[in-house]
């Protein structure tokens, strides 16, 4: 008897497990971390140089005009 509890126990954790895994490749496949690496920039612009800032302006800049291009051509489609 104790068997089964174990093997039900182990069972409901690895379930767990794999529920909580594909939530998270879900949110990262869906763009996740793209909107993440964009804040961590804009919070470490002030630690950078004259250089620094203007390659995070214009990353910021070429992100932006893509999503504006995504959302322009996906108006268009509708």
């Amino acid at each position: 008897m104790n068997v089964l509890i174990s093997l039900s126990v182990a069972l409901l954790i690895l379930v767990i497990v794999c529920t909580i895994f594909i939530r998270i490749s879900r949110k990262v496949r869906r763009g996740g971390s793209g909107g993440a690496s964009i804040a961590t920039l804009g919070s470490l612009y002030d630690l950078h140089g004259k250089d620094g800032r203007r390659a995070i302006e214009t990353i910021v800049e070429v992100k932006a005009g893509k999503k504006l291009e995504e959302e322009e051509s996906s108006d268009s489609q509708d």
